[in-house]
């Protein structure tokens, strides 16, 4: 009898361990279709807005986007993001004029929108903070440069990089400045802050900053800014890139003569004459980072006259040389071509395995020219 019931009593423990395994089960089931039915339905909402927004925008109905952007005013995060992505969206889109512009201002400022964005740099939500920056830098709500440019110091990587993001778009010189100033502090790596730089825009502002640092800030500040320049390819700073190549450290020569390099396509003959006559005279240095970018830039100048020095630097001890010298070649019609086949079939092994390589990759090896 006690054995009975020992066994009734494990039998409806497994019952009841059963129950409770089911009940989880089900209730996980039910968060799942509960939450995918918000998810659906946010998305829906989502779409409708910017939907809604959108029309509005297109057709100047200042009454619609009032209903349209009343979450945006009231700062809710979604409303925000979906106002960003229809502004994104339209950036280029042919009806977008001035007078769209001045519609969606009017909307906005007239319940001092910008207010409300400044209140919410100081929001406890990052993302608050990064919508804020995002929005803040379109011209309908522009935010003070002070107050973006502050927003570089924050707490968050994601709000530095949207504050970067802002002082890129609204592309003053006083933007250009706190970029600037965020070379080499360390709030955001270097490369993100160049890349918001490499403006044309910017260019007045670059030259300047560089001509005004000493030797002091070797290797961080006037380096970056040559990068810079050089994204921004406007031949007006070459005078500028052509002295920082002569009297900066190695480092800033490297990214002076690359930024040259850079700058060359859109130069006249005579500066691009003056570029192959500064790249021509570092081919030969012992810094391998420096006659890769000297050999750059002197095949940015497409001069045939350097077909030889070309044949001679594919044979160089740097592979990343011999396949610039390589890749120039192929680009030089018959002459070249001819060059880098001579190469190829020569006695230095890693100059012909390049040049090979190289006539393979161009679709050159069963003897077919290109004209140039």
């Amino acid at each position: 009898m006690r054995t009975t019931n020992v066994l009734a009593s494990q039998e409806w423990l497994a019952y009841d361990v059963l129950l409770v395994v089911v009940g989880a089960v089900v209730v996980t089931m039910l968060l799942v279709f509960v939450r995918k039915e918000r998810r659906d339905r946010a998305e829906s909402t989502s779409r409708d807005l910017r939907d809604e927004l959108l029309h509005a925008l297109e057709a100047g109905d200042e009454a619609a986007l009032r209903r349209a952007t009343v979450g945006v005013v009231d700062a809710r995060a979604h409303d925000q993001v979906d106002l960003l992505a229809v502004l994104s969206a339209t950036r280029d889109a042919s009806w977008w004029t001035d007078a769209t512009t001045m519609t969606l201002r009017a909307v906005l400022l007239e319940r001092d929108f910008v207010r409300v964005l400044e209140r919410q740099l100081s929001s406890p939500s990052a993302a608050e903070r990064g919508a804020a920056l995002l929005l803040g830098s379109h011209s309908a709500c522009r935010l003070p440069t002070n107050h973006i440019a502050a927003c570089m110091a924050d707490r968050d990587s994601t709000v530095r990089l949207a504050a970067a993001a802002a002082l890129e778009r609204t592309q003053t010189d006083e933007a250009a400045h706190s970029l600037v100033d965020a070379l080499g502090a360390g709030t955001l790596p270097d490369p993100r802050i160049i890349e918001r730089l490499g403006h044309r825009w910017t260019v007045p502002v670059c030259i300047a900053r560089l001509r005004a640092l000493d030797d002091s800030h070797a290797n961080t500040v006037r380096a970056s800014l040559a990068r810079a320049l050089g994204l921004a390819g406007d031949p007006i700073a070459i005078p500028h890139l052509l002295w920082l190549l002569s009297d900066g450290n190695p480092n800033e020569a490297i990214q002076a003569m690359r930024a040259l390099g850079d700058c060359a396509p859109q130069a006249d003959k005579a500066t691009r004459h003056e570029i192959a006559e500064a790249a021509r005279a570092r081919a030969s240095s012992n810094d391998c980072a420096l006659v890769l970018m000297a050999t750059r830039a002197l095949a940015a100048t497409g001069r045939k006259r350097d077909i030889d020095r070309f044949a001679d630097l594919v044979g160089h001890s740097d592979w990343h040389v011999r396949r610039e010298a390589a890749v120039a070649l192929t680009r030089m019609g018959r002459r070249g071509i001819a060059a880098l086949r001579s190469v190829a079939n020569g006695s230095d092994r890693y100059a012909a395995s390049r040049a090979r390589e190289e006539l393979q990759i161009a679709g050159l090896m069963d003897g077919d020219d290109k004209d140039g």
